[in-house]
């Protein structure tokens, strides 16, 4: 069994991209808890440090006290146990995250040990491009319905690439969306800072953005990147909340 010791973590800093990247999008990853931008720009937040070892990647989240489930060499359920032992035996929960749901299901004896939950307020939803192109059906009438408002009401509105001069203007938009929608401050704060984080290396992260004005005034934003083959990862998306359609716009 491999020895598993948390000293051997290291915290998440910008020089890791060279290792980090090519090896996350080796191993297609479908979470975004494996996309080198988001555990850069949430590491200081969520104490995020990484390790490879034994042909595995591993992700410890300092905040939740939680281990992800490794990217890589396939692992069994008795070493999967054995590393969750030597973690609680190190003082730390041993909880393991983002477990496959195909793993639980082929290791059917991990539930009599390990307390088995599905996380539901932090599940990640996936968006399908060809429903969001076409919006389909009566369950997204009513998106359609805010789209053709904000197209009737803003006729000459405007959508195109995020560069460099529209990142203060994303900045005044987001605390404009925090004070209407009443947000949590603690929370705001902390995704303020990996905001900031993402802006000062937007270029050397290899983020995308879209911005978008109505009567010269930015309404939306929104900021992403590759996860894997086929899917993007939206990292922050805001809106002038006082402008109906503009969420479904951008």
């Amino acid at each position: 069994m491999e020895e598993f010791n948390i000293a051997d973590f290291k915290p998440v800093e910008f020089s890791d991209k060279n290792v980090l990247l090519p090896w996350i999008l080796r191993f297609n990853p479908m979470s975004c808890e494996y996309n080198f931008a988001n555990l850069y720009c949430w590491s200081d937040v969520f104490q995020i440090k990484w390790m490879i070892t034994n042909g595995r990647l591993w992700i410890f989240n300092g905040r939740l006290n939680s281990l992800g489930f490794p990217l890589g060499r396939s692992i069994s359920f008795d070493e999967l146990f054995h590393i969750s032992e030597q973690m609680r035996a190190a003082n730390y929960s041993g909880n393991i995250i983002q477990v496959p749901v195909e793993y639980v299901q082929k290791y059917k004896t991990i539930k009599h040990y390990f307390h088995l939950k599905i996380d539901e307020p932090n599940t990640e939803y996936i968006y399908s491009v060809k429903k969001l192109l076409e919006l389909p059906g009566r369950k997204l009438h009513r998106k359609k319905n805010l789209i053709n408002q904000f197209l009737r009401n803003h006729p000459h509105w405007l959508c195109k690439p995020m560069q460099i001069n529209h990142f203060e203007q994303c900045l005044s938009l987001t605390d404009f969306w925090c004070e209407i929608k009443v947000c949590d401050k603690i929370a705001f704060g902390q995704e303020m800072l990996a905001l900031g984080k993402t802006f000062r290396k937007f270029d050397e992260l290899e983020q995308s953005g879209l911005v978008l004005f109505t009567e010269g005034e930015m309404v939306a934003f929104s900021i992403f990147d590759r996860l894997n083959r086929n899917t993007a990862d939206i990292h922050f998306e805001k809106y002038n909340p006082t402008i109906k359609g503009a969420a479904q716009i951008i």
